[in-house]
């Protein structure tokens, strides 16, 4: 597998997003949370999108991989994440569901000293972790 940053195996993951197969668009969308760089906005704004994938193993993927690319991204960007994740908290699959929480939930913890992912889970009716 490529490491995280080599933009050539990101892209080529990313290209698959679309594909017909979930299966496949589960597999890219987890190799793009695993291959790209926080601060690749397009990648993060691809993996998003998949959020509202029609399969909801492609969505549970996307929840997993957005929360990576937020996690070593910038406030901005754990920010835009946190909005995107929080619509998952109605999806209608519980498998959905959950993840969305625990990922904010993480996003919030890993950034303690910005208040707006705590606004986020608090928003979402969860515990903030403590300071």
């Amino acid at each position: 597998m490529a490491d995280r940053g080599d933009p050539a195996a990101a892209a080529a993951a990313a290209s698959r997003l679309g594909d017909e197969d979930a299966k496949v668009r589960q597999a890219a969308v987890a190799a793009v949370g695993k291959l790209a760089v926080g601060s690749d906005k397009a990648a993060a704004a691809r993996v998003a999108a998949r959020l509202h994938d029609k399969d909801e193993a492609v969505r549970r993927a996307a929840v997993f991989a957005l929360g990576e690319l937020a996690a070593q991204g910038d406030t901005q960007a754990t920010q835009a994440a946190a909005a995107a994740l929080r619509a998952l908290l109605h999806d209608a699959e519980p498998h959905v569901r959950l993840p969305a929480a625990m990922v904010l939930r993480s996003l919030a913890a890993e950034r303690r000293a910005d208040a707006a992912p705590h606004a986020e889970v608090r928003k979402a009716g969860l515990p903030c972790p403590a300071p």
